[in-house]
């Protein structure tokens, strides 16, 4: 799915939830059923789904985890909190989430996509105690409109997904990684800031740590696009990729104030991978990431 076709689906109210209900393959707008939300629950079978209040989880429970595939929720931004677990679990396919300006904090995960083909935008997800967003072995999926902070590790962590699409994002003040790419492949990352992260506003590789030692055996993770992104005022590195991550491709990224590496690639001369047009001070292969 291209960016474009994303923002279709971004208009207000009950058109934009039709239009998305038709794209899904559910009934048609005059046959929606209004399935209200009021408390942390599992929504296990397809339909609309719409929030009337801000829940708090039990505990360290799951708030609101989505087994069924073809669901479409919107939060009318209410607010999730948590103690621990997880805020929303996406674990159906062909889910599409509006949070209109709703709030995430507390919980251990933001939001964690295990199923495929999910749009998620407009939500702020705070004070994670690991990761804010999370997408696990996803396929297909979509996220935008996020602000992201906060959390003790990691701000958005894809592990062993693909074809996966981040837009107009702000991701900062997170303990480790701003944007952590793990063993993952063909995504698109537009229009972004990384800032002020614990270790690396953007970081492709295996280890939470950033680019250290060898990279992955057998890392399959390559054609990642980062275009118009800023990565400024990290711990240690703006962009990081780790040895044996190649074929990816960086341009009009911006970066500074990073203290080790504006711009660090740990293959020799970036192997297969291809900076151009950037704007950054340091970086440990100056010749060809500063193309």
């Amino acid at each position: 799915m291209t960016i474009e076709a994303v923002h279709r689906y971004r208009t207000a109210g009950l058109a934009l939830l039709a239009a998305a209900a038709m794209a899904l393959g559910a009934a048609p707008a005059h046959a929606l059923t209004i399935n209200k939300v009021k408390k942390c629950k599992t929504i296990g079978a397809a339909g609309y789904y719409e929030l009337t209040q801000d829940l708090t989880a039990p505990g360290a429970d799951t708030c609101l985890r989505i087994t069924a595939n073809k669901v479409l929720l919107n939060l009318n931004g209410h607010n999730l909190i948590g103690a621990g677990g997880i805020g929303i679990l996406i674990a159906g396919k062909n889910v599409f989430i509006d949070g209109d300006d709703a709030s995430l904090s507390g919980f251990s995960i933001g939001i964690e996509d295990d199923g495929d083909n999910a749009i998620v935008e407009n939500f702020g997800i705070q004070n994670s105690s690991d990761t804010a967003l999370y997408v696990n072995g996803a396929s297909g999926s979509t996220f935008g409109n996020l602000g992201v902070g906060n959390s003790t590790n990691h701000g958005v962590h894809l592990r062993h997904a693909a074809h996966i699409v981040l837009h107009n994002a702000g991701i900062s003040n997170n303990g480790k990684l701003g944007l952590w790419v793990d063993q993952s492949n063909n995504g698109v990352f537009n229009n972004f800031q990384a800032n002020s992260n614990g270790t690396a506003g953007v970081s492709l590789g295996c280890s939470a740590d950033g680019p250290v030692g060898a990279g992955c055996v057998g890392f399959d993770s390559n054609a990642k696009v980062i275009l118009s992104a800023g990565a400024d005022s990290n711990g240690a590195y703006g962009y990081a990729i780790d040895q044996d991550s190649g074929s990816n491709v960086i341009s009009g990224a911006e970066a500074s104030q990073n203290p080790t590496d504006d711009a660090f690639d740990g293959n020799a001369s970036c192997g297969t991978n291809l900076w151009f047009n950037q704007n950054h001070s340091t970086s440990n292969q100056l010749g060809c990431t500063n193309e």
